[in-house]
């Protein structure tokens, strides 16, 4: 299947206001330029030192996210163009975009979602691009609209599939996007630790299942589970051979690193161990 990347400049956020698009920027305290906006911090009242404010992103999956609300999870990366889901795509959120759960593993709705392939993930991106009122990225021969496309006796999609990079809706991020991301800014063999069992659920600690998304330490932008718990599609032009990375929760612990942590399969694969998170360009 021929993959074609529309590699068209980035326009300059007619669509997206960094400093008003609702998502969280890993700095620390407010931002001066728009006292709204929210930002993770240090878990402290600046004003009351001994007590102890909610982590904006518990919170949010506390309440519940949904494609509503889907904002709140949403972290922009220091020094890039874009923004970036602060956990794996949960049950819950794709659910309520997709109207069902293919998950193998069951019973809480942040439990991340798997069973996914990656045109499940492509798919899901542009109809959560519809809900939330943006311009979705995938198209296949020229059409946005999923439930155009065809798929083959082995659940290909049949044509040509273009990413827009014009776009301002939901999509898959690439590997170097997932990299970046994932180190948090910091020089860590994990995403946000040396030590696994802080940050991520591999086969030594995991009881062989997935776990609730943010239960273990986030990395040093705010994202949680970047190392463990699911394997996580990214972009490729090629689909023949898609990248995950980040290891899952049956993975052995150099499964799990930045670097080393990254494996291929075919882009219709469904497996237990295999989700994805999603990110969105936020302009110049």
């Amino acid at each position: 299947m021929e993959i074609q990347l529309l590699n068209q400049p980035l326009r300059g956020g007619a669509d997206v206001d960094k400093n008003n698009s609702g998502e969280i920027k890993p700095n620390g305290g407010k931002d001066d330029s728009n006292p709204s906006e929210t930002k993770p911090d240090d878990g402290k009242d600046d004003s009351n030192p001994s007590e102890t404010k909610p982590d904006p992103i518990k919170a949010a999956l506390e309440e519940g996210v949904t494609y509503v609300n889907v904002d709140k999870l949403m972290i922009a990366v220091p020094g890039k163009e874009f923004s970036i889901l602060a956990t794996e795509v949960t049950q819950e959120l794709y659910e309520s975009v997709m109207g069902e759960n293919p998950s193998n593993f069951k019973g809480e709705k942040n439990l991340p979602v798997e069973q996914v392939s990656w045109y499940d993930a492509i798919v899901f991106c542009n109809e959560l691009s519809k809900k939330c009122g943006l311009t979705p990225v995938y198209a296949v021969d020229g059409e946005t609209e999923a439930k155009e496309w065809r798929y083959d006796s082995e659940n290909k999609i049949i044509g040509t599939i273009n990413q827009n990079e014009n776009a301002n809706g939901y999509r898959l991020p690439t590997v170097e996007e997932w990299r970046y991301a994932a180190k948090g800014g910091q020089d860590f063999k994990y995403s946000g630790s040396d030590n696994i069992d802080e940050v991520g659920w591999y086969s030594e600690n995991s009881e062989d299942k997935t776990h609730p998304v943010a239960q273990k330490d986030p990395n040093g932008y705010g994202l949680y589970d970047m190392s463990g718990n699911v394997w996580e599609w990214s972009w490729v032009s090629n689909p023949g051979s898609c990248y995950n990375c980040g290891g899952s929760w049956y993975s052995n612990a150099m499964d799990c690193e930045i670097i080393v942590g990254e494996t291929w399969n075919h882009p219709y694969s469904t497996l237990s161990g295999l989700g994805f998170r999603i990110v969105r360009s936020t302009g110049k």
